[in-house]
């Protein structure tokens, strides 16, 4: 079988460190024939990606490369997609590994290689067809490795807090309040680094403060918005709501079994995070949005699902005051009577 002669085709790509395996996959085929894909292993570098290149037009030299599926995987991932911008194949499409895994699943595949990973994502590629993943600028990504250097330093402050209250001589008590004031410089100084990349990029350095003017929302959230997602502008609500995993899950099987709601997560958990515990502020401060998540309560709902609420209606006004252009007000973002059935539109 000549796998993608004269067709229209989609690449699959299994990376790692040193090296990358591809799999072509023509539009049509059935994915219980995932194993009669052709595929080839080249060198993560710029050598390596033209070699993909003159290898595809080898293989299917009358086809037409459409797309490239890739799952994500980090550092190794921006590398991929750094390379493969300068080449003429297309960008590259960067799908949730759980879907491939679940695709995997269904096809009944138990065995697992590089080779068999590159095949399974060219069908998944050309099965789904999912949208071309959109490259972070440099500042997104600036923006992106230091809130997340930030969260971890965080992380570390708490655990050391945690360990002076449980320490039990002066030099271990002292030696945790020394690690502590010296995380918290440190947390201080990315701050003040974040602030100096959002004035090298006045759209998100705008966009973080309106961000700000919502109730419940500092610069750490704001800027943790913009740079896990980019413009929230250009997502559906349904779509950034998923993309953050904050959708309730339900489980439910004939009359008997119906397990407690809760957040799908996945994806996304660095903003959860934040939006959590924007979310406890509220609830413990006063104004309009710990009145609209009391009116939840009221009807029945339980303290961890309004939190779960909240998360995803500030997730939601932040949208909205972007897509507006107009600053937070409880009228316009939460209606006249800002009750819970009310939704920020946009």
């Amino acid at each position: 079988m000549e796998t993608g002669m004269g067709k229209e085709f989609w690449v699959g790509v299994d990376l790692s460190e040193m090296f990358f395996d591809a799999g072509l996959a023509p539009l049509g085929l059935r994915p219980d024939a995932w194993a009669t894909v052709k595929s080839e292993r080249f060198e993560l570098s710029r050598k390596g990606v033209k070699a993909l290149a003159t290898w595809l037009a080898k293989t299917s030299p009358q086809g037409r490369c459409v797309g490239v599926c890739v799952e994500a995987m980090g550092s190794v991932l921006r590398r991929f997609m750094a390379l493969l911008d300068k080449t003429a194949l297309p960008k590259a499409s960067v799908v949730n590994p759980a879907r491939v895994k679940a695709f995997r699943d269904s096809l009944g595949v138990v065995n697992k290689t590089d080779r068999i990973d590159a095949a399974l994502l060219a069908v998944f590629g050309a099965v789904r067809q999912p949208p071309v993943t959109v490259a972070r600028s440099k500042e997104q990504e600036a923006l992106r490795a230091l809130t997340r250097l930030r969260e971890d330093l965080v992380q570390d402050r708490t655990a050391w807090k945690n360990r002076e209250r449980e320490a039990t001589t002066a030099f271990t008590r002292r030696l945790c309040r020394k690690k502590v004031k010296q995380i918290e410089a440190e947390v201080g100084g990315l701050e003040e680094e974040l602030r100096g990349v959002l004035e090298t990029a006045p759209e998100f350095k705008a966009d973080v403060e309106r961000l700000q003017t919502i109730p419940g929302v500092g610069f750490v959230l704001a800027v943790t918005l913009v740079a896990e997602l980019g413009d929230l502008r250009a997502y559906r609500r349904e779509e950034l709501v998923a993309l953050t995993g904050l959708y309730p899950k339900v489980f439910e099987s004939g009359t008997s079994v119906r397990r407690r709601p809760h957040l799908a997560r996945g994806g996304g958990a660095s903003v959860r995070r934040v939006l959590f515990m924007a979310a406890l502020g509220l609830k413990a401060k006063g104004g309009c949005l710990k009145a609209w998540a009391q009116a939840l309560e009221e009807k029945g709902k339980t303290k961890m699902c309004t939190v779960g609420a909240l998360m995803r209606k500030l997730l939601l006004i932040a949208r909205a005051v972007l897509c507006k252009n107009e600053d937070f007000s409880a009228e316009k973002f939460l209606g006249k009577k800002g009750t819970a059935a009310d939704e920020p539109t946009a």
